[in-house]
C-alpha cells in the first residue's frame, strides 16, 4: 500500500493481526519513513475487539495522544499515531491511513520524499533558511522544522498546512497561536520570534520559535516508569507560573499536555508552548466566564466539563495540568487506557479516577490528595491556579519534598546505606531514629522498602533523589561492597555538593574509609579509634543518641 499526498488509502482488516513497520515483511510496509521502526506496531484481534500493540519501536506508538503500553483497545473514531502516519479507526473493519505530513512540504507523489533543496521563510523580521526540510516532529495541522537564525542560533519553524484555493482551513489555529503567544511575554512561555506566509510552492503560514534542545515532557515520560516529585517539582512550578500568567492575561490554553511542555538542553528550564488551541476570555471574569463552542485540544487531557458541557475555562487547563502531573508521578493516566475512548470520557465525567498509589505506592498522603484535588469533576473543587496546585504538591513531604515507602507523607527522608552483613546495626539505628519518625520529623528509607517486582535500581535512585540526610554504616564489608561505594556513595556525594544533603558516617568496626574517594572528607559521628564494636554497650548507645540528634538537626535545617 502506498500513501498518497492528498487522499488517504484504505485497508480492510481481514487478518487477526496486521503488523506495521519499515520492514518489507510487515503487513503494511513503509520502508522510506525514517520515523517508523522496522517492526513498529501491530493491530490484533481479541475476540470481538481489536487492540493496538507497540512492538518495541524507537519512537513509540500513540493512541489518541496516549503512549501505548501493553495492549490498548481501539474503537471507531480512535487515532493511532505511528511515526509520521495517523491510522484512523472508522469502523466496519476499515483503517484509513493518512499522512500526518502536510502537503505544504510534500511536492512529490510520496510523503517520504520531501523537497531536498533548502527552503526560505520570509517573515516580518527577516528571512529564515531551512537547510534540511525534513521535519523533526509532527502535529495535527503542522510540522516542525529546524532552522538557523542570526549568530547561529537554533530556531524552530512551525509550518502549517497549505492554502487550498482561496481558503485555508487552519487560519483560525494560526491566528490564535500568533495572537496569543506574541502577546504573552513570560520567562516560561515559548516566545514567538517571527511569523509569515511562505508563498512557494504552496501558501503555507509559519511561526518561528526558539529551538528547545531538551525535547518535551512526553520524551521525559518515556525515559523511566515514573519520576520522583522532588526531581520534577521545579519544572512543574515553572510551567504553572506560565499557565497562570496566560490565564491572568485573558487566555485559556486549551491544549495542556506533555507534548506542549518543552525543555532547554539541560532540562533545567521548562516552557509552555502551542497556544494554537487557546481561547480568549474576559480577564476580569476569568474564573466564571466560559468559552463555549467547538473545542480544541487532545481528548486524553479533556476535562469533564469539556466533555459534558462543551465548555473551557482556566480550570479546564488546571485539570489537564493535574492530569499531566499525575502521569509524570505515576507513569500512567488515571483512567483505564484499555477502555474505548467514549468509556474513558464517561469515567472522567463520573470522576472514576484510579488512586495514584496503585501505580506508584511511594506517593505520600498529601501528594495523593493534591493529584485527586486537581482531577475533581466539579471545577470549583479544584485548586484555583496551577501554582496553588504545585503548592499542594510541595506540602507533600516537608520542605525538601521527600519521603518514600514507610516515609511517605512524613518529614524529610533519611537514606540508610549499609552492607547486608551489618543488618543488626541497621536495626539498632532504626530503634534510635524511630521516635523522630513517629513524630513525623523524618521518614526512613533503606533497601528493605523495595517490594518484590519493583525495579530496584530505579527505587534506590528515587530514594537518593529525595533524601535530605544520609547515614552511612561504615565497616570493612561496606567498603568492600561495589554497590555501596560505586553507586550509592557517588550519588550521595554529588547531592551533598549540589543540594546540601548532609552525610553522617557511623564507624561500626576498624576499616580504612580513607581508601574510598570522598569518604575521608566526611566527619564521622564517632572516633575512628573507638568504633562501635570496640566500645562497651553504654558508649555504643551514646554514639547512636548523638547520631539521632545529628539527623534531627539535618532534617530541620
Amino acid at each position: 500500500m502506498r500513501i498518497g499526498a492528498a487522499e488517504p488509502r484504505y485497508y480492510a482488516l481481514k487478518e487477526d493481526q496486521v503488523t506495521i513497520g519499515r520492514s518489507t515483511s510487515s503487513t503494511l510496509s513503509f520502508p522510506e519513513s525514517h520515523l517508523i521502526s522496522r517492526q513498529h506496531a501491530a493491530i490484533q484481534k481479541r475476540g470481538n475487539a481489536w487492540v493496538v500493540v507497540d512492538l518495541g519501536s524507537r519512537n513509540g506508538t500513540l493512541l489518541n495522544g496516549v503512549h501505548v503500553e501493553g495492549e490498548m483497545t481501539i474503537s471507531p473514531g480512535d487515532i493511532i499515531e505511528i511515526g509520521d502516519l495517523a491510522i484512523e479507526c472508522t469502523g466496519e473493519d476499515f483503517e484509513p491511513l493518512r499522512p500526518m505530513l502536510p502537503p505544504a512540504i510534500a511536492p512529490g507523489p510520496s510523503l517520504h520524499q520531501p523537497d531536498t533543496q533548502a527552503m526560505e521563510f520570509p517573515g516580518s523580521r527577516g528571512v529564515r533558511l531551512v537547510a534540511d526540510p525534513t521535519p523533526f516532529a509532527y502535529g495535527r495541522s503542522s510540522v516542525l522544522l529546524r532552522a538557523t537564525g542570526d549568530g547561529g542560533a537554533q530556531l524552530c519553524i512551525k509550518l502549517f498546512s497549505h492554502v487550498q484555493g482561496d481558503t485555508w482551513d487552519n487560519v483560525a489555529a494560526f491566528e490564535r497561536e500568533v495572537t496569543a503567544q506574541s502577546q504573552l511575554s513570560h520567562p516560561h512561555i515559548l516566545p514567538v520570534l517571527d511569523y509569515g506566509l511562505r508563498s512557494r510552492p504552496h501558501g503555507s503560514p509559519f511561526v518561528v520559535f526558539p529551538y528547545c534542545a531538551g525535547g518535551n515532557l512526553r520524551g521525559l515520560l518515556r525515559e523511566r516508569r515514573y519520576h520522583p516529585l522532588g526531581a520534577v517539582l521545579p519544572l512543574l512550578e515553572q510551567l504553572a507560573s506560565a499557565l497562570d500568567f496566560a490565564h491572568g492575561s485573558g487566555y485559556v490554553h486549551g491544549d495542556v499536555k506533555p507534548e506542549n511542555m518543552l525543555f532547554s538542553a539541560d532540562r533545567r528550564h521548562a516552557f509552555l508552548s502551542d497556544f494554537g488551541m487557546s481561547n480568549v476570555f474576559a480577564a476580569q471574569e476569568r474564573f466564571s466566564t466560559v468559552v463555549p463552542g467547538p473545542q480544541g485540544g487532545t481528548t486524553a487531557y479533556f476535562s469533564p466539563e469539556q466533555i459534558s458541557e462543551n465548555q473551557q475555562t482556566p480550570l479546564s487547563d488546571i485539570y489537564a495540568f493535574a492530569l499531566t502531573a499525575y502521569e509524570l508521578l505515576t507513569g500512567r493516566l488515571p483512567f483505564d487506557p484499555n477502555l474505548p475512548t467514549f468509556k474513558q470520557m464517561i469515567a472522567k465525567v463520573k470522576g472514576e479516577v484510579t488512586d495514584p498509589r496503585r501505580f506508584n505506592p511511594q506517593i505520600g498522603d498529601h501528594a495523593r490528595a493534591a493529584l485527586l484535588a486537581g482531577l475533581q469533576v466539579d471545577p470549583l473543587q479544584r485548586p484555583r491556579s496551577a501554582t496553588q496546585f504545585c503548592h499542594l504538591l510541595a506540602r507533600a513531604d516537608g520542605p525538601a519534598v521527600v519521603g518514600t515507602g514507610a516515609a511517605a507523607g512524613r518529614g524529610p527522608s533519611v537514606f540508610l546505606s549499609y552492607s547486608h552483613k551489618d543488618v543488626h546495626w541497621l536495626e539498632r539505628i532504626r530503634v534510635h531514629l524511630r521516635p523522630l519518625e513517629r513524630m513525623g520529623l523524618i521518614g526512613l528509607w533503606d533497601d528493605k522498602s523495595i517490594k518484590p517486582g519493583d525495579l530496584w535500581r530505579e527505587e534506590i535512585e528515587d530514594a537518593l533523589e529525595r533524601a535530605k540526610c544520609a547515614v552511612l554504616l561504615i565497616s570493612a564489608d561496606f567498603l568492600a561492597s561495589d554497590f555501596c561505594t560505586e553507586m550509592e556513595l557517588p550519588m550521595l556525594l554529588q547531592r551533598a555538593k549540589n543540594r546540601g544533603v548532609r552525610i553522617l558516617p557511623v564507624l561500626l568496626s576498624p576499616c580504612q574509609p580513607d581508601a574510598v574517594p570522598g569518604l575521608s572528607a566526611l566527619q564521622a559521628v564517632n572516633d575512628a579509634a573507638r568504633t562501635l564494636v570496640e566500645v562497651e554497650r553504654g558508649e555504643q548507645e551514646r554514639v547512636l543518641v548523638a547520631l539521632a540528634k545529628a539527623v534531627q538537626e539535618a532534617a530541620s535545617a
